[in-house]
């Protein structure tokens, strides 16, 4: 049975609607346990814990990550399927270096697999914009509960807002609308337990008013990053 070192040591999702995941100086080492950690299948060499990533060989080379990536179609990503959910871009080097402002994008949640360094010496950013515009890696995942939906009203009044997307923790509640018939509060979905690597959830659509207005959408939930 051959042996190798687990680099991959800590997973992140970025919070949605427009917020920024900064991360600096950071060294990979050792999961806590023993150094060596025996791999199943001989010749494979596996990397992670609740989301691995096995290859018949170790990365022979350096990455450096700068500007914009896109996990749908970026030739360094080596796709790797999940029992549940989305595949995810794995991208792995000897060493990795995000070297200057890198905004990650695209349908899979992004892995970054380092065998000797992983430096992040700029910002790397999975977030999504509130906008909609752009949208974090594996952000919006098809295993998201339904959103919830604001309270409309048919009277002169104002409709409720939405709650927020629920992922690891519960989204806030949506607001009550304003005058007597106005649309009432509404509560956010449950958290849910992540068993695997996905991007957060939407927030939901807000309520029709009673003078005609139509809800504003929801914001994109963050996208998902495992160095």
């Amino acid at each position: 049975m051959r042996q190798a070192r687990i680099v991959v040591v800590s997973a992140l999702v970025a919070s949605g609607c427009s917020s920024i995941l900064g991360i600096d100086d950071l060294s990979l080492r050792d999961a806590g346990g023993p150094p060596d950690v025996a791999v199943d299948a001989p010749g494979a060499f596996c990397y992670g814990t609740f989301v691995k990533a096995c290859f018949d060989v170790e990365p022979g080379s350096p990455v450096v990550l700068s500007g914009p990536v896109d996990t749908t179609n970026d030739p360094r990503c080596v796709n790797i399927p999940q029992a549940s959910g989305e595949p995810i871009c794995v991208m792995r080097g000897t060493m990795i270096t995000v070297a200057a402002t890198t905004t990650v994008s695209g349908s899979r949640p992004l892995m970054l697999v380092a065998t000797e360094t992983l430096t992040v010496s700029s910002k790397l950013d999975v977030a999504s914009a509130i906008t909609g515009s752009h949208l974090g890696p594996g952000s919006n995942s098809a295993l998201c509960a339904p959103t919830v939906q604001g309270t409309s009203t048919t009277a002169m009044a104002g409709a409720g807002g939405a709650p927020g997307g629920s992922f690891a923790t519960p989204g806030g509640g949506g607001g009550a609308g304003h005058l007597t018939g106005a649309g009432a509060t509404s509560a956010a979905n449950p958290a849910q337990t992540a068993t695997l690597l996905r991007g957060g959830c939407p927030g939901g659509t807000g309520g029709n008013s009673g003078f005609g207005g139509t809800g504003g959408i929801g914001g994109a939930g963050g996208g998902a990053v495992y160095l």
